[in-house]
């Protein structure tokens, strides 16, 4: 990132406009992570005030309101060499479209997580440029001692080999649907011993139950999240057929994956691929395989390392017009 050095560049995360959130999964992934990887600073819940003017560079990560709004607009007219950027990574348009869209105005650019979003934009704004950065995983996050390459060959780690299913779900409260969608579909093949531990925030408490599988709920916390899912030996990431669900990222599967678990990734409608993965994935040994395939490619292609670089020539073209 040597071509970004002499460059003040700044992170708005969500968590501003949304302090209720300050632990969101998009923060660190959008705004904390690549920060740390670009050597670029973060507004903290308290610098609110803070002159956004002396930077070269800031981006707003899913942040668009009103306020905000009112921010991007002063920091330009001070600074009029000031490139000022929108980070999204989700459907933002479907619940707040005009403040989303007086937001856009305002940028010199944007950037999506996923192509559906980009395509988005770019049918709004045909004439704002938007780029797609995919989500990264900080591998340092989820613990050094969990992963380790020697020469080009990626170590697994071992599946616990307990035979009854111990299914983990997490996320937040607001994307529990997906999970309430598929428990029919789990119960049908559910068998002694197997629990379900849910993962989230307090309002998800008492969401799901089930009079055929043991359900288990764990509020959700960054430094313990980790640990929690690896109580498990497979993961559920199901996804509703809405445009809300459309535009979202695979950041839930590749976490799984990192972390030494598979994960079923699938519609909710799609009922006989679930009931053939539910099956098939009793079998301890197609988990192993399964993750043996698919975790080598998750942490190449998703590491924050390898994101970053991706910031880098996004934000240094950007930077140097």
């Amino acid at each position: 990132m040597k071509k970004l050095e002499n460059k003040r560049i700044l992170f708005v995360p969500f968590y501003i406009q949304c302090p209720h959130l300050r632990y969101s999964a998009s923060a660190r992934i959008r705004a904390e992570w690549p920060a740390k990887y670009i050597g670029a600073s973060m507004m903290a819940p308290e610098d609110t005030g803070a002159k956004l003017s002396v930077y070269d560079l800031v981006i707003f990560q899913k942040c668009y309101n009103s306020k905000f709004q009112e921010v991007a607009k002063i920091a330009k007219e001070i600074n009029p060499d000031i490139k000022l950027s929108l980070d999204l990574c989700d459907a933002e348009w479907l619940h707040r479209e005009d403040e989303l869209k007086a937001m856009i105005e305002r940028m010199d650019f944007v950037i999506a997580s996923t192509n559906q979003i980009k395509k988005w934009v770019q049918k709004n704004f045909p004439d704002k440029i938007c780029y797609k950065i995919p989500d990264g995983h900080d591998l340092d996050y989820y613990g050094q001692v969990h992963y380790f390459q020697q020469g080009n060959e990626i170590k697994v780690l071992p599946i616990n080999k307990v035979e009854p299913m111990h299914y983990i779900w997490y996320g937040n409260s607001g994307t529990i649907a997906s999970l309430k969608a598929i428990l029919p579909t789990l119960e049908r093949i559910t068998g002694k011993g197997d629990t379900l531990t849910i993962i989230a925030d307090e309002r998800a408490r008492g969401q799901v139950e089930s009079q055929k599988i043991g359900v288990k709920f764990i509020i959700w916390g960054v430094d313990t999240v980790n640990d929690h899912v690896r109580q498990g030996n497979i993961v559920l990431n199901p996804r509703l057929d809405m445009p809300g669900y459309a535009v979202k990222s695979n950041n839930k599967t590749v976490m799984a994956y990192i972390l030494g678990l598979p994960c079923i990734d699938r519609l909710v409608n799609d009922e006989k691929g679930w009931l053939s993965d539910l099956i098939k994935f009793r079998n301890p040994d197609l988990r192993e395989k399964n993750v043996k395939e698919i975790r080598p490619f998750m942490i190449e292609q998703y590491s924050m390392e390898n994101i970053a670089k991706i910031w880098g020539k996004v934000l240094d073209k950007e930077l140097h017009k």
